[in-house]
């Protein structure tokens, strides 16, 4: 099976003797002089390009003739053509197979069949700008190696890009390129496409024509890739030239990336010298913009965001737009630090919420941001400065604000006060208590000497715990206010026992007048803690009961003490 004369390897291919094919393609091959047309594939401004078939070898391949044989200049261009695209070796460029001159009234140049889309019938189909983008890349790497050969295109285009229908680029036409080797062969006057042209190719003299143009006419070709129009549009032809002559930059939406606008007018300039210095530095241009293409996408949320946040009112929506615009940005640079357009967002949304919290006196939050800013504006450390001497004021007067507030807070001795108010409701619950068992019980009639005492002693024992609780009130006003008007109740009732004894005045008559005094003494405390003047009221309502119901004085009396003592319990509590 194999021969043992020889070494035996495993990794070499095993052949068989097959039959003599040789014979049969040459018989094949004589059957014809060229390839069989199928049909039309596409035509030209120079000619017609066909689908035929080749047999040797056995393959479809395009043909391109001239539509009029006669006319010698469309030859001698398709000749030419043929000979500058069979001297480009490259991927992006469609191969040449043959130049049949046999028939030299008719010559047809023999190329790669690719099928496909042009590049503008996929941007009319809605390519994304992503998308666009790669593809523009490979027709870069295309015209590099064409001007690395001496060649210029000079009809960069959509309609002259190829998209196969395996992906493949390839850029097309070569009709009127420029071989810098042999410029006596370049086809002079006024020829490429006008809606892309570049300024310089309006003289039609081709030695205007650089590296440049092709530069130029990339950019145009993106203009049209990003937006799906041309660069510059006329129905008037006079009018276009002078759009291109004129080669105004344009202002483009904001749904276009900064960076990629500013490589399209920089291409697009008017002056070459002005324009990336080759294809090389485009291309690297447009890879840095589709290599960060993530982080362009950042910094259009970034923008949105920041927008809106520019506009709104709300202060909680503002400061949510803010803080997402502001990570759009950050994660922006974190993946593109040399973005200029990230920088340049990130700094005018923090100079935004600067000027924000210094009109809002947030004085903390904008000196914050304000050494987050890269950019120092002196404008903004004067208006910091200021705004700091004003709270430096305005903390002054708070701090004496919150002094009184704590001198006048009744929460603050609520505890000590407690202890107070206990023992005074209780003493007085004690008093109103053995009265009425004297009055009614022990049938003993309650005098007006027995009163002016037990009105004398409650005044010794709020005067002994005012002694003993000093500490507290001396440094609350609050509490001050409460035991004085707690001593004054009892003072004046005091005072109105004595002169009724001085006087021999009725006793339930000085009770009545009793019940009064506790109404104005409550409402002194109502200043303090907030029952709405309810016991107040109660107290007078039963002080006229006791004046026209005399017998009811001391019951009346004894009850106010009792609402009284339990009344302000309960409100002490609510506060």
């Amino acid at each position: 099976m194999f021969d043992n004369a020889k070494p035996f390897d495993p990794n070499q291919t095993i052949r068989k003797t097959s039959s003599d094919i040789r014979e049969h393609y040459r018989t094949e091959a004589q059957k014809e002089e060229e390839p069989q047309i199928i049909g039309v594939l596409a035509k030209g401004g120079m000619g017609t390009i066909y689908e035929a078939e080749q047999y040797l070898p056995h393959r479809k391949v395009a043909i391109k003739k001239v539509d009029d044989p006669t006319d010698t200049t469309l030859q001698n261009n398709l000749i030419q053509e043929a000979m500058i695209m069979g001297s480009l070796d490259h991927p992006n460029i469609i191969p040449i197979h043959r130049i049949l001159t046999d028939n030299p009234e008719n010559p047809s140049v023999v190329m790669k069949l690719v099928q496909g889309s042009t590049f503008k019938d996929q941007i009319t189909k809605g390519l994304t700008h992503h998308e666009s983008l790669q593809v523009m890349l490979q027709v870069c790497y295309a015209v590099e190696y064409a001007h690395q050969q001496g060649i210029i295109h000079r009809d960069i285009k959509p309609s002259n890009i190829m998209i196969g229908n395996f992906n493949e680029i390839y850029l097309l036409d070569w009709g009127i390129a420029i071989d810098v080797g042999n410029p006596n062969l370049a086809i002079e006057g006024f020829v490429g496409s006008p809606s892309f042209m570049a300024p310089e190719m309006i003289s039609g003299n081709p030695q205007h024509v650089t590296e440049k143009t092709d530069i130029y006419l990339l950019g145009a070709t993106l203009h049209y890739a990003i937006t799906g129009k041309s660069r510059y549009q006329s129905n008037d032809f006079d009018e276009l030239l002078k759009l291109i002559e004129q080669a105004k930059p344009i202002v483009y939406p904001e749904e276009i990336p900064v960076e990629l606008g500013k490589l399209i007018n920089q291409a697009c300039h008017k002056d070459p010298q002005r324009r990336p210095q080759s294809v090389s530095v485009f291309k690297q241009k447009l890879l840095e913009i589709t290599l960060h293409w993530e982080a362009i996408q950042l910094i259009q949320e970034g923008k949105n965001r920041a927008k809106q946040c520019f506009v709104t009112t709300s202060k909680r929506i503002k400061e949510k737009l803010f803080q997402k615009a502001r990570k759009d940005y950050e994660y922006a640079l974190r993946i593109w630090p040399e973005s200029t357009s990230a920088k340049q967002g990130l700094q005018f949304l923090l100079c935004h919420m600067i000027s924000y919290h210094i009109d809002n006196k947030e004085y903390y939050m904008a000196l914050h941001l304000y050494d987050a800013v890269d950019i120092k504006d002196p404008s903004f450390k004067q208006k910091i400065n200021s705004l700091k001497e004003q709270l430096g004021h305005i903390n002054q007067e708070q701090r004496r604000l919150v002094a009184l507030g704590e001198a006048n807070d009744f929460q603050s001795t609520m505890e000590s006060s407690a202890k107070i108010a206990m023992l005074i409701g209780l003493g007085a619950i004690i008093c109103a208590t053995a009265a009425n068992i004297y009055q009614f019980y022990l049938e003993i009639t309650v005098g007006l000497e027995l009163l002016l005492i037990s009105s004398v002693v409650m005044m010794l024992v709020i005067g002994w715990l005012m002694y003993f609780y000093r500490s507290y009130w001396l440094k609350n006003l609050a509490m001050e206010r409460m035991c004085s008007a707690a001593m004054g109740t009892l003072l004046c009732m005091s005072l109105n026992r004595l002169v009724a004894l001085q006087n021999h005045t009725d006793v339930n008559a000085v009770l009545a007048t009793d019940c009064f005094i506790f109404a104005f003494g409550t409402l002194m405390i109502a200043q303090i803690i907030s029952y709405r003047y309810w016991i107040s009221i109660f107290c007078c309502v039963v002080g006229l009961l006791a004046t026209f119901i005399p017998t009811l004085a001391l019951p009346c009396l004894s009850l106010i003490s009792l609402v009284v003592s339990f009344g302000i319990w309960w409100a002490w509590r609510q506060n």
